[in-house]
């Protein structure tokens, strides 16, 4: 009994923690933590990092988790901390609501003047109601039909996503449907 109590505290102080990083990384952008901090950043590196990354994760659930990327994607001007943690709040988000078995791919592209990600999957789907909601804070969408969530999380995930972009002068977005799956998308200003 005691170990389950001990289980059950350390899995609400990890949680406790990825909220309190979190929080942490909102101030940092809202203090100018960019502008700083600026430099060159490779989106292809990290797109190939964050998917090598993310194999283990995607394997315990049955999903292909696979990369789509040309060979010559421009840099843009940013932070690589902030962006990767954008890019893997996509990739863990897909790989947590896409039911086992799914099929997850990440793309970049170079869509003049900008850097485009993509992070597709073949999960439930997102109505449109729900979309307009999905990047604010605190906000955390349950399954049709359901009261509460099935993944557990804060709900700053995609706000800080939207953040961070922002912060580099860039939009993020996703193309949903109930039933077919989404695909979330940043677009940055390429440095050219």
């Amino acid at each position: 009994k005691q170990l389950e109590w001990l289980g059950r505290s350390l899995s609400r102080l990890d949680d406790m923690s990825e909220f309190l990083g979190n929080l942490r990384t909102l101030s940092g952008l809202e203090a100018g933590m960019i502008e700083a901090a600026a430099a060159p950043v490779d989106v292809g590196r990290i797109l190939r990092e964050v998917v090598e990354q993310n194999q283990d994760l995607a394997r315990q659930r049955d999903h292909s988790l696979n990369l789509e990327l040309p060979k010559d994607l421009p840099p843009v001007l940013g932070f690589d901390r902030l962006l990767r943690e954008a890019v893997v709040n996509y990739v863990t988000n897909a790989v947590k609501y896409t039911p086992e078995g799914g099929r997850i791919v990440v793309r970049g592209a170079y869509r003049k003047p900008t850097v485009l990600i993509e992070v597709e999957d073949d999960g439930p789907g997102i109505s449109k109601e729900d979309q307009e909601r999905l990047f604010g804070e605190f906000v955390r969408i349950p399954p049709k039909g359901e009261e509460k969530p099935r993944v557990k999380g804060s709900g700053l995930g995609l706000s800080i996503v939207r953040r961070v972009v922002t912060a580099h002068g860039g939009r993020t977005g996703v193309r949903s449907e109930p039933g077919k799956g989404s695909t979330f998308t940043i677009e940055l200003p390429a440095l050219e």
